[in-house]
């Protein structure tokens, strides 16, 4: 109960704009993922079929996670593995300039805490729990802001990527010549049914597909790019 309260009353101190998920592991899982889907995603989205990208993490694929995507009308596209640095959003555009904008916030806020306080957090002892939890009040600040920050400034790239990778292109095929995918010439992009090409969709769509290549595969000039398939359904 001791532990509880605290945690409810550090809570309080949050950033108003950023969400604190717990389990006992520190690490996502099926849970999480589906408390992420039902109490934040869904009401961010608008009616009628949804596509969401996911990579090929064990827990993305559970039973669970994909029934609660289905009873949200949310069809999974999962991303094989080795090539999320180059069809994953957040790999391609996102996570990089917003991760930039995060350290130099969190710096900025460490700083002020030490200039105040007199004490570091920010190398901490595991037992030095007050400390831990000023400095996760701290990083939810940051997050808040950094996001705040990401949106002004990277929004139209944002938008751009997931016209690149084809995620929010017509599906009529009437602005296929807009996708880009990094390492491949247009030339070698070929757009259609996936279902209908050489490649094991059942394995795809269960994440067990071995990626066409790997990202080190894509900056070698004299590599053979393959053919990339891309639903448009």
């Amino acid at each position: 109960m001791f532990y509880q309260r605290k945690r409810e009353e550090e809570s309080l101190r949050y950033h108003e704009g950023v969400a604190v998920l717990w389990n006992e592991t520190a690490y996502a899982n099926s849970d999480l993922l589906v408390d992420w889907i039902n109490k934040m995603l869904v009401p961010a989205l608008p009616p009628g079929p949804r596509l969401l990208a996911l990579d090929v993490a064990k827990f993305h694929s559970t039973e669970e996670v994909l029934t609660t995507l289905s009873s949200h009308d949310i069809i999974p596209s999962m991303i094989p593995a080795g090539c999320t640095g180059l069809v994953q959003p957040l790999a391609v555009s996102i996570n990089k300039p917003f991760k930039v904008i995060l350290r130099d916030l969190l710096d900025n806020l460490l700083d002020n805490y030490e200039a105040i306080n007199h004490t570091s957090l920010r190398e901490l002892s595991h037992t030095n729990l007050s400390a831990i939890a000023e400095r996760r009040v701290l990083v939810t600040h940051a997050v808040g802001q950094a996001w705040e920050i990401f949106c002004e400034r990277n929004q139209e790239s944002v938008i751009q990527t997931f016209l690149s990778l084809g995620l929010t292109l017509p599906i009529d095929g009437s602005c296929d010549n807009e996708l880009s995918v990094k390492g491949i010439s247009p030339d070698l992009l070929q757009i259609g049914d996936w279902r209908r090409g050489g490649m094991d969709t059942e394995a795809l769509a269960c994440g067990i597909c071995e990626p066409l290549a790997t990202e080190t595969a894509f900056e070698d000039d004299d590599y053979d790019y393959p053919v990339e398939y891309v639903d448009r359904e």
